[in-house]
């Protein structure tokens, strides 16, 4: 399978933002700020679920 071109999606929106540099600039940094962001919160959720329910079965342990 043909793997997808990973700049198709910022050039149709730079075809879009045409004539509005200024937005444009913001607006493809923020997205750059907003990607490492989203996917670290979605890592730190991960862990967090992981590490209670490993502390969950160690208290279930010390009870019986």
């Amino acid at each position: 399978m043909a793997r997808q071109n990973p700049t198709a999606w910022s050039d149709q929106a730079r075809f879009i933002l045409n004539g509005q540099p200024q937005i444009g600039h913001l607006f493809f940094s923020f997205h750059a700020f907003l990607n490492p962001l989203w996917l670290s919160l979605v890592v730190g959720w991960l862990d967090f679920l992981v590490s209670a329910n490993e502390m969950a079965r160690n208290l279930e342990g010390l009870g019986s």
